[in-house]
């Protein structure tokens, strides 16, 4: 009792609340969470100016591995995510986006694309009846430079590498954190290391590589 009323005193004054918060933060937070903003910032091709918020997320996209846009309903999220394929497509850090939507948002995506970058080469899937449907679309795809692509989530999850190429994918990634850990500044011995025991011996454990069960595209990146 006593500590959840201390707890509720600290923070019912402001200006106490504000010191105790820049307090805390200067002693023990050291990380801070990035703050991007798209004024003065140009999406060529987009056929309007895009509110703030919707050019932010872009940005965001754009400088970090993922993100999240959690603006409420009818607030322009069709249009943030097809800015930050578009601006990742055109600046060369991707090479074909895809937008994987439920099959009842295809066509309102496709007209929404097609509002928002009417210049733009966008593949949209339909709803594929047979295994030779995702088939032709997988080499339609393929064969030509589009912008965008649109696909149903239901075509999109039967569309699977061969499991050589899931696991040769995997055993990259690995490799390539097994070598930054390596190159990391300060790095400790690996807790996977153990000492000899009496005797001499050393015993090691092989990891086999596992296989997943769904993958999309190297070259796509599911936004």
């Amino acid at each position: 009792m006593l500590e959840t009323a201390f707890g509720d005193w600290l923070f019912t004054d402001p200006a106490r609340t504000a010191e105790l918060t820049r307090v805390f933060n200067d002693r023990f937070n050291s990380f801070v969470d990035p703050a991007y903003n798209g004024e003065g910032r140009t999406f060529p091709g987009l056929r309007i100016a895009p509110h703030p918020h919707q050019a932010a997320v872009a940005v965001r996209q754009i400088n970090e591995p993922s993100c999240s846009s959690t603006t409420p309903s009818a607030t322009g999220k069709t249009w943030s995510i097809t800015m930050c394929a578009m601006e990742m497509r055109r600046l060369g850090q991707i090479k074909q986006p895809w937008v994987v939507v439920p099959n009842h948002l295809i066509d309102q995506w496709g007209r929404e694309v097609a509002d928002a970058y009417p210049g733009a080469r966008v593949l949209v899937g339909d709803d594929f009846k047979s295994r030779a449907d995702r088939q032709l679309f997988m080499a339609q795809s393929a064969s030509q430079d589009w912008d965008l692509v649109i696909v149903p989530e239901p075509a999109f999850t039967k569309m699977q590498c061969s499991v050589d190429t899931q696991a040769a994918y995997i055993a990259d990634e690995i490799t390539k954190l097994e070598q930054a850990r390596e190159a990391a500044p300060g790095r400790t011995r690996s807790r996977r290391s153990r000492r000899p025991r009496s005797g001499g011996r050393t015993s090691s454990r092989r990891r086999s590589t596992p296989t997943p069960r769904t993958s999309a595209s190297p070259s796509s990146k599911r936004l």
